[in-house]
C-alpha cells in the first residue's frame, strides 16, 4: 500500500532547486521571462519508486505565449502551463521549458531531486501495520475509506476524491479535457479512468493521489468505463474500435487487448465479479439494454434481466451474491434496483421523479453510493442496501457530480 511521505529538505535545495529559475533574452522593450515553480509535491509512490512534482510555468513579457516543456516519458502535461514530472528515487531530472511567440523567446530550467535524505514516518493511524490472520486489514477496508467521482465544478470534468461522509473533496486531475468514470484498484493504490485529453477517449491509470497518470490504450476510437480484476492484474473496458461497443480485456499495463463479446450489438459498462470468474455488462443484443453475465474469458454469455425497457450500469456486491443496477422500467425515469446474482428477486430501491443511477456498493456491502438528479443537477448520494437513509454527500454549485466509486 502507498504511504504518504514527509521529507527533510536542505535549505539550499529549497532556495535553488524548488523555487525555480528565470531566463531572459535580450530583445527590445521589456525582456520576456519564464519562471518554473513547484506548486504541488513532491509525492512519493512506492508502487513505481518515483517522486512526483507538479510544475507551473509563469511567463511575462510575451503576450499569448506557447509554452513547450521537455518531452520525455516522465513528463505528463496537465494543462498548457502545467506538467507533472516523475523522478526516480535517488536520481534527479532537469526540466526545461520554452515560451515563444513572434516577438520573442524565453527559456528556463529547474532541477528536481529524487533523493530527500531522512524520511519521517507518517502518523500511526495512517499506516497499515502487519496484523495476525484474525485481524487482517482487507483491501475493502483500505479502499473503502474514500469515494472517487467525476465533477465538472471546474468547468470541465475532473476526477475528485472525498471521505465517505462527503468531507474533504479534493481534485486529483487537472487539465482542460474530460476525465471521468474513475474506479479504484482492489488494493486502493491505483485509479483507472478514461479521458479525451489525447483527442478521443482512452483508458488511463494513476496513483491514488493523482500522480503518475499513464495512458494504457491508444487507438482512434472510444475506450472507456474500465474496471479492475480482483487481483489487479487485468482491466476490462468497453471499446468502439470494431464499429460498435464491445467488451475488451487487457493486462494492467495495457498489453494483450482482447475482444470478449464479439457481438453485432452494443455491449458496454462491464464489472468484474469479486471472485474473478464472471463479468456483468449491459447489452443491446435483444433490442434494448439488458444486464448480461459471462465468464471472464467471454464464454457463457447469458441475460439476467428481460424486460422491454433499458437496464444498465450494474455492479456486483462485495460477496458476489447481489447485483445493483439502474433501470427505467417504472415510468421512464431511471431508478436503482437490486437483484440476486442469478437475476431473480429484482427489487426497486429508489422512488422519485428524477434520475437515480450509476450505483456502486460500499466495500462492506452495507451501503450503496449513487448519482441523483433530484436536486436539479447531478449530486452524489448514499443509501442503505434496502433503499433507506438516502443522504446527499456533495453540495456545490457545479452542474454535475457523477460516476462515484467506493
Amino acid at each position: 500500500m502507498r504511504k504518504r511521505k514527509f521529507f527533510i529538505v536542505l535549505a539550499t535545495l529549497i532556495t535553488i532547486s524548488l523555487i525555480g529559475l528565470s531566463a531572459k533574452c535580450g530583445i527590445a522593450g521589456e525582456a520576456p521571462t519564464i519562471e518554473l515553480k513547484i506548486y504541488d509535491g513532491p509525492d512519493y509512490s512506492e508502487s513505481d519508486n518515483m517522486y512526483y512534482y507538479r510544475i507551473e510555468a509563469t511567463v511575462t513579457g510575451i503576450p499569448d505565449p506557447e509554452v513547450e516543456f521537455s518531452t520525455e516519458d516522465n513528463v505528463s502535461p496537465l494543462s498548457s502551463e502545467r506538467v507533472e514530472v516523475g523522478v526516480e528515487k535517488d536520481d534527479s531530472y532537469d526540466l526545461t521549458a520554452t515560451a515563444t511567440n513572434p516577438s520573442g523567446t524565453a527559456s528556463a530550467s529547474i532541477t528536481l531531486e529524487g533523493d530527500f535524505g531522512e524520511e519521517v514516518a507518517e502518523p500511526e493511524e495512517e499506516v497499515v501495520e502487519e496484523v495476525t490472520e484474525e485481524e487482517e486489514v482487507t483491501k475493502e477496508e483500505i479502499s473503502g475509506r474514500k469515494i472517487i467521482f467525476a465533477s465538472d465544478r471546474d468547468s470541465n470534468f475532473e476526477i475528485y476524491v472525498m471521505n465517505i461522509d462527503g468531507s474533504n473533496q479534493t481534485r486529483l486531475t487537472n487539465n482542460h479535457a474530460l476525465d471521468s468514470n474513475p474506479t479504484w484498484s482492489p488494493g486502493g493504490n491505483k485509479i483507472a479512468f478514461f479521458t479525451d485529453r489525447d483527442g478521443n477517449e482512452e483508458i488511463y491509470i494513476m496513483n491514488a493521489n493523482g500522480t503518475g497518470q499513464t495512458r494504457l490504450t491508444n487507438n482512434q476510437s472510444l475506450d472507456a468505463f474500465p474496471d479492475w480484476s480482483p487481483d489487479s492484474s487485468k482491466i476490462v473496458f468497453e471499446s468502439f474500435r470494431d464499429g460498435n461497443l464491445e467488451i475488451y480485456i487487457m493486462n494492467a499495463d495495457g498489453t494483450g487487448q482482447t475482444n470478449l463479446t464479439n457481438s453485432p450489438a452494443d455491449d458496454s459498462r462491464p464489472d468484474w465479479s469479486p471472485d474473478g470468474s464472471k463479468i456483468i455488462f449491459s447489452s443491446h443484443r435483444d433490442g434494448n439494454g439488458e444486464i448480461y453475465v459471462m465468464n471472464a474469458d467471454g464464454t457463457g454469455q447469458n441475460n439476467l434481466t428481460n424486460d422491454p425497457i433499458d437496464d444498465s450500469f450494474s455492479d456486483w456486491s462485495p460477496d458476489g451474491s447481489k447485483i445493483v443496477f439502474e433501470s427505467n422500467r417504472d415510468g421512464g425515469n431511471l431508478e436503482i434496483y437490486v437483484m440476486n446474482a442469478d437475476g431473480t428477486g429484482q427489487t426497486r430501491l429508489t422512488n422519485n421523479q428524477d434520475f437515480d443511477g450509476m450505483p456502486d456498493w460500499s466495500p462492506d456491502g452495507s451501503e450503496i453510493v449513487f448519482a441523483s438528479l433530484r436536486d436539479k443537477n447531478y449530486k452524489i448520494y448514499i443509501m442503505n442496501v434496502d433503499g433507506t437513509g438516502q443522504t446527499r454527500l456533495t453540495n456545490n454549485q457545479a452542474p454535475n457530480d457523477v460516476y462515484p466509486d467506493w
